[in-house]
Formats: C-alpha cells, structure tokens, sequence
C-alpha cells in the first residue's frame, strides 16, 4: 500500500471548501467596552493574597512535550474572566488543577495570556497578580503573559525590555506571547527583530516565546542567535472557518520551526469571520469535533493546537458580544467543553519505525504507513521513520517489503503480520525483520 501523504488536499471537513490562506489577525487584542477599565481592579492583598499561593510549583520536564492552553486572566489591573464570565480567580486555579491532573504525567502544562498589557497594569494590582500567577505554577509550569510587539518593543516607551523585566521578575511568568510579531519583523527587518529576541533571551535565558507568523515565509533566525531554541510560532485556522487549515503553510513553518509550530484559533472580537468567533457560533458538538479534529492532523503535520480553555474572543455582534470563549460548566456563557476537550490532551510521544535482515543488518529505506483505527492513512514514509502518536490512543503501522527483502516479522514479538497494533505512552521503538534473498 505505497501511498504518500498529499498536503494541500485535507480541508475544513464540514464546509466542504478547498484550503484556504491562512491570515494574521491578531492574537488576543480585545473588545474593551468603555467601561473596561473605569472599574475597581480585583485584587487581594496582605496574607489573603499570600492564601492563594503555595511553596510547591509545578516542574518543566523538557523530555515531556507542552500542551498549550489559553487562559486569560489579568489584561491591564483587571481579571476579565470575572469582568465579563462571572469568572473567580479561584475558578481557574481549580481549572488549572483539573488540566494539570490531566496532562502531568505524560506532558508540561502551558497557561497562555495569563497575564496580558493592553494598558499598563497599575502598581496597586502587582500583588493580586503575582499571587495568582504563583497559584497557577501550583499546577502549570509554564504560565505566559502577553504583549503586543507593535505597543511594547525595542524603540517604544516603555521599552519591551522594560516589560520582560516587569513580567518576568515581578510576576515570575516564564515567557510571553507576542502579539503581531510578523507584522514588527516585516517593519524593522530580519537582524533588528533578531537582535532584540536575542537581547531578550540573554537577559532571561529560562523564557519562552510565542510568536505569530501566518505568511508563506516564516521568521527567520539569524545565524550565532540562540533565542529561537526555546520559541514557538504560531499559525492560524482560516478565516471564516472553525477547522480549515493552509497545512502548506504548516509545512513551511516546519522547515525552520521544526516541532515548534503551535496552531491556534485566531481571535479578533471586532472582526467578522475571525476563526474564533465562528468557532464559538458552532454547537458544543461541534466545536468538540472540531477540537479532535485539529489535535489529530497536529500529528501528521507536527504542530501542536493552542486549546481555547478561557478565550479567546468571540465575535462583538455575535450572541456572545465579544466576550473570552468560555469552555467551563460555571460562568456567563458557559459552553461546557472542557471535559471532552481535556479527553483529546493525551499528550505525544515519537514512534520510531526501523527495519533489518534476519541476520541482525540494519536496512533502509522500506515503504512504512500509520493507519488509524478505520484503516485511513495518516501518514508514511520509509524507514527509519519517526511518527508522533497521541499517547493512549491506538494506531496500526505497517512496513512492506520490496525487491527481493520481504516482510518476515516483528523483532519484539515475532508476530509475521506486516500489520500491527500500537498505543504508546512514551518515545517507542520497532523494528521489520526483512528476508533479503541475495
């Protein structure tokens, strides 16, 4: 069954529409109503504050992959999931709590958008938001503000060295999300961009980052720059669209970003067709579709899905009003996803196809195919091959002979089928026992 794997042919499964151009929107700049930032700021202080926090912290795992959540929290001196959700801080420490339990052990949990600067946030809030960043470590390794490269960057006052230093060793975030990161990096040109994620990365070597970039040819690095080893880039489903993807664009990524491609559903409140308010305008079953559907091609095509757990926002005309997504079962707007899309975080592990003669030689260059359950191929090549599995979730692969080498068993088990089972909860390999008649 030589086949290979056509990328331009998967599109969005229920529009019926051929895959569409991935746009750059923008990441999480809001609908603000007026009155957004006219209200007290939610805070605590003193030991009440201190309450909320705990001395245990989540720990990074860097043989373990990341599982991207977005979860908004503080934009400016206000908790929005409250302002607009009827959302407490404590709703989503518990949420972290019950994602934590969920990927633990076979992944590193990362909060996206915790804590976010479309105005700056006033000094009287940094306790409230340090504690609560804190509460979030309990359960998260990795919990990341948000900035927008176009307010805060190398020539802005503030300076966006200025609020790494407020994020990082304020609020003890772990890295950021740039916000209209392509668009900078088109306005001051490859090495000015590269010279200040490198200046960044000096500064704070332990940081994350995200950046997006939707266009054909992704952010470059700059050779003897270290700062893209820890950073993510971050493509869009289509506009107009809940599922399709330019998986080309995927594959482009890949060649520089190579496993640290996120795909997120990008999320503008004032603009009609932006991916996360027609996602928030399907039916809970379907958005939980749409979910499975999106986490499964990350493992064709090597990219990793930012799950929408709180935000992003939904369309301002839409029922919702431009509010964050709310998946949770408590709150204004709650959809009540949360449960079926903690069930599709299983977290990845590699799976590694190998082949040799029956004589212990090893062999190259055998034709090896992943099938899911139904028999569909998801993806193919030949041997050694890697494929990145769901953990937990149960796979056939298959490794023909050709010429004079036929298939003659499975060194682990003997098993002469060419066709096997395989579930993974860790980096496994097999090999294909070929007779080579000489």
């Amino acid at each position: 069954m030589a086949s290979s794997l056509a990328v331009a042919q998967l599109s969005g499964r229920t529009s019926g529409k051929a895959v569409g151009v991935v746009l750059l929107l923008t990441l999480a700049l809001p609908y603000l109503p007026p009155s957004a930032f006219s209200s007290p700021p939610l805070r605590r202080a003193g030991s009440e504050a201190a309450a909320f926090a705990s001395s245990a912290a989540s720990t990074f795992d860097p043989s373990k992959p990341i599982t991207f959540v977005w979860f908004f929290g503080y934009l400016g001196g206000h908790f929005f999931p409250a302002d607009q959700l009827s959302l407490t801080p404590e709703d989503l420490i518990n949420t972290a709590s019950s994602l934590s339990t969920r990927v633990g052990g076979s992944g590193n949990l990362a909060l996206v958008t915790a804590v976010a600067e479309p105005r700056t946030i006033p000094s009287t809030a940094y306790p409230a938001v340090t504690s609560y960043v804190a509460s979030l470590h309990q359960y998260a390794p990795l919990v990341l503000g948000r900035l927008d490269l176009n307010r805060y960057n190398a020539t802005s006052s503030p300076t966006v060295y200025d609020e790494m230093a407020k994020f990082v060793t304020t609020f003890n975030l772990n890295g950021v999300a740039f916000d209209h990161a392509i668009a900078y990096y088109t306005s001051v040109g490859q090495m000015a961009f590269n010279g200040m994620m490198e200046k960044m990365h000096d500064l704070y070597p332990g940081i994350y980052f995200i950046l997006n970039d939707a266009r054909a040819e992704p952010i470059l690095p700059t050779a003897g720059t270290t700062w893209a080893n820890q950073t993510y880039i971050s493509s869009s489903v289509s506009k107009d669209s809940y599922d399709t993807v330019d998986y080309n664009a995927i594959v482009n990524l890949n060649e520089v970003w190579n496993g640290r491609v996120l795909l997120r559903l990008d999320a503008y409140a004032k603009v009609s067709g932006s991916p996360m308010g027609v996602f928030a305008d399907q039916s809970n079953e379907t958005e939980i579709s749409a979910v499975q559907y999106l986490v499964n091609n990350g493992t064709i095509y090597n990219y990793r899905f930012l799950y929408p757990i709180v935000g992003g926002w939904t369309f301002v005309n839409s029922t919702y009003g431009g509010t964050l997504y709310n998946s949770l079962s408590k709150g204004n707007y709650a959809r009540g996803t949360f449960p079926s899309f903690m069930q599709t975080m299983q977290g990845t592990s590699k799976l590694t196809v190998t082949s040799e003669t029956t004589t212990g030689t090893v062999i190259t260059g055998f034709w090896t195919e992943l099938h899911d359950q139904t028999g569909t191929v998801l993806a193919s090549g030949y041997t050694p091959f890697t494929y990145p599995l769901n953990n937990g979730q149960t796979y056939i692969v298959e490794v023909d002979g050709y010429g004079s080498c036929a298939f003659d068993h499975w060194l682990d088990t003997g098993n002469t089928n060419n066709q096997r089972n395989v579930s993974v909860t860790s980096d496994t390999s097999l090999t294909a026992v070929l007779n080579c008649n000489t």
